[in-house]
């Protein structure tokens, strides 16, 4: 007998395999699906052809399978944008794009509804990240960074505190991403503070770093993925800032981009179709859209 794909020898000379597999002498093995839409190609991994399915362009698309069997997906939301920065007080990073990933996953001979998420935007109107969907699964857009009048907001993973002393930052969403990081600044007086750092976004894999008077937080990591053949980072958090000068801090230096997408003072804007989250430099950066990734053997 054949029990969901599995076969089972009872001395019977025929086996039926659950819906989904097809008989290969005594085994049931998947049957690969037949599907269209986004941008298509074929890799070949440790031997296996593989096709893909990628879904980059903002806003509501479809994927039609004609054939039903198992893929993997992957699903990256929006990352949200860095804090307003006001008042010589620089916005926190933005918090990367929650992250969503499921090696087997069942689609039947029918249309799928796929949304990829924007990334969101600064300065005056700051915005989290959009959320991406495919079937049941949907990854939650990055939390926008803090700032002098208003808090880091959670997300996916959460955004970073502003240039303000003793702010927080905002919480991930558990399975999808981390939080944000706090300011630790010491001193009240304005004037004492080296440029007035702010603290990075939370990160898919990693929380974002705290700052204080005379550290800027770095975004937190993303998460590697390897489903393109190839290892990219999504959802990384946007790194915090600091204001134009005010005194000379010689110990105070711009933290590199984190992996997976967020931004620094070179690259503010956090990467298209990474998640990333903005960074909080000057004016503040926007986040990177999400993508939706689907592969399964040829």
């Amino acid at each position: 007998t054949c029990l969901n794909g599995v076969f089972k020898y009872t001395g019977a000379t025929s086996c039926s395999c659950a819906s989904g597999y097809n008989a290969s002498g005594s085994n049931c093995v998947p049957v690969n699906p037949v599907c269209s839409g986004g941008t298509e190609s074929v890799v070949t991994i440790d031997g296996i052809n593989y096709k893909l399915h990628k879904f980059l362009t903002t806003g509501t698309s479809t994927l039609n399978c004609t054939v039903p069997g198992t893929v993997s997906v992957l699903v990256v939301a929006g990352g949200g944008a860095a804090g307003e920065s006001r008042h010589a007080r620089p916005g926190g990073g933005g918090g990367g794009g929650g992250v969503v990933y499921q090696s087997s996953y069942s689609v039947s001979a029918s249309s799928y509804t796929v949304v990829v998420g924007a990334g969101g935007n600064p300065p005056n109107s700051v915005t989290n990240g959009g959320n991406s969907k495919f079937g049941t699964l949907e990854a939650i857009g990055g939390g926008y960074g803090g700032a002098k009048f208003y808090n880091a907001n959670s997300g996916g993973s959460g955004g970073g505190a502003g240039g303000i002393k003793n702010q927080s930052g905002a919480s991930g969403t558990s399975g999808q991403g981390y939080s944000g990081g706090r300011n630790q600044t010491v001193s009240g007086d304005e004037n004492a503070h080296c440029y007035f750092p702010s603290a990075g976004g939370g990160g898919a894999g990693a929380a974002g770093g705290n700052s204080n008077d005379n550290l800027v937080g770095v975004g937190g990591q993303g998460v590697l993925n390897q489903i393109t053949g190839s290892d990219v980072y999504y959802g990384g958090g946007g790194s915090g800032g600091y204001a134009d000068p005010i005194m000379t801090c010689s110990n105070l230096s711009d933290p590199s981009a984190s992996l997976g997408g967020g931004g620094n003072r070179a690259s503010k804007n956090g990467q298209p179709n990474t998640g990333g989250g903005g960074s909080g430099y000057g004016y503040g950066g926007s986040g990177g859209s999400g993508i939706v990734i689907v592969r399964y053997a040829q």
